[in-house]
């Protein structure tokens, strides 16, 4: 029976091991920047997410994380594809810098590549 509990054991630690290294990851993928903004603005931002029990951070962080896909897809193609390529050289740097190990080609060039074959 201590062989159960030890093969548990080391189960729980290499998952928890395995999420420290995905927040880890994530982490290194985030950058903060500072904003500004109206107050009015801003205190409207902060009274919709506290009525939703959230933060002014992260209603602000899926904002832009939406607004930034409806700019991407409004684009022309050629400005897609001159943005994406200028996303992927910024973010490689950023995952150069922190340590990231790239794992494929930038979102933005994959969507930008995968629109103009779905078109041809």
């Amino acid at each position: 029976m201590s062989r159960g509990v030890s093969d548990l054991a080391k189960n729980i630690i290499q998952e928890y091991e395995a999420k420290e290294g995905d927040e880890a990851c994530y982490e290194a993928s985030m950058v903060r920047f500072t904003a500004q903004l109206p107050y009015d603005e801003l205190s409207m931002l902060d009274a919709i997410a506290a009525n939703y029990g959230d933060t002014r951070a992260n209603l602000v962080t899926e904002i832009l994380q939406n607004i930034t896909m409806e700019l991407f897809f409004s684009l022309n193609p050629h400005a897609k594809k001159a943005c994406s390529l200028a996303a992927a050289e910024l973010e490689a740097k950023h995952q150069e810098k922190n340590g990231i190990i790239r794992d494929g080609v930038s979102k933005w060039v994959y969507m930008t590549d995968h629109e103009a074959n779905k078109d041809a």
